[in-house]
């Protein structure tokens, strides 16, 4: 399980949300578009501190901030159809970057940043990682509200999304049941991993945040707003009210197959670090 979580990592930190191959011509369109805000629109995962500082740069820039302020919604090949994707894509990537460059009321990092670099080059305990993360983080109102926006909108919405995005057609659906058991030991982590973002998001909301923000301040507010510098404009443009379906997690539907060779990869990475 523990190098699941390295796996995952990588995973969510692809910029690309699974979706139907008939859409992608179109997707791409828009993708191709968005390549010229480079890393305003991309995000992956930082390994070191020289990475973070690329990744925080994209935060001042003022490309960067246009593009995070109006959505997508001014490109026309990003309207229609696609514009919720896109848009969801440049939301979850902000609040990754937001959480991981933020700084609490005295002007040091917050811990959210050693937090994602940690896990992705280590297979450490997640769970006591997480609880160092949250004994520090709970110390600042600032950090909290950061991390808990970027666990809930991004690691869990991608999974949420990735799982539950689209209505498979019945000839898709019968070759998602088709899997080897590789492929659904990957999902079974997927849902573990799932699982214990949701359990830290709520102590971050319920043990943390509740000494910290009264109700009547309404700080979070997490279906609609992406942070209080209204940095992206998700009112209107992103149709997803971060409101996650986790009635139907438990019925989670499989990567697409044209994600099972990817798949069948990593779990022969898996292999040889048990066997060497």
């Amino acid at each position: 399980m523990k190098f699941f979580i390295l796996i995952l990592f990588n995973l969510l930190s692809i910029s690309s949300v699974l979706s139907k191959p008939d859409r992608f011509e179109k997707r791409d369109l828009c993708a191709f578009e968005l390549q010229s805000y480079g890393n305003c629109y991309l995000y992956t995962s930082p390994e070191n501190e020289k990475e973070v500082e690329n990744t925080c740069q994209a935060l001042n820039d003022e490309k960067c901030k246009f593009l995070y302020e109006n959505g997508v919604s001014f490109i026309n090949e990003c309207r229609g159809e696609n514009g919720p994707e896109n848009e969801f894509k440049v939301k979850s990537a902000y609040l990754q970057k937001k959480a991981i460059c933020e700084k609490d009321e005295n002007g040091n990092n917050c811990p959210y940043k050693d937090f994602v670099i940690n896990n992705k080059n280590s297979a450490n305990d997640f769970s006591k990682s997480f609880e160092t993360f949250y004994n520090e983080t709970c110390k600042s109102e600032i950090c909290t509200l950061a991390a808990i926006r970027a666990i809930d909108g991004f690691y869990i919405a991608k999974i949420d999304k990735m799982y539950n995005g689209f209505n498979l057609t019945s000839e898709e659906q019968e070759q998602q049941n088709k899997l080897s058991s590789q492929e659904q030991a990957l999902n079974e982590a997927m849902l573990s991993f799932y699982n214990q973002f949701k359990g830290f998001s709520e102590k971050l909301k319920t043990e943390c945040i509740s000494q910290k923000v009264t109700p009547s301040d309404n700080k979070l507010n997490t279906d609609n707003k992406v942070n209080t510098d209204n940095k992206v404009n998700t009112d209107n443009k992103l149709n997803t009210d971060n409101k996650l379906n986790t009635s139907g997690i438990e019925n989670l539907k499989y990567f697409s197959t044209q994600y099972s060779f990817s798949a069948l990869i990593l779990v022969l990475i898996w292999w040889m670090y048990i066997l060497y």
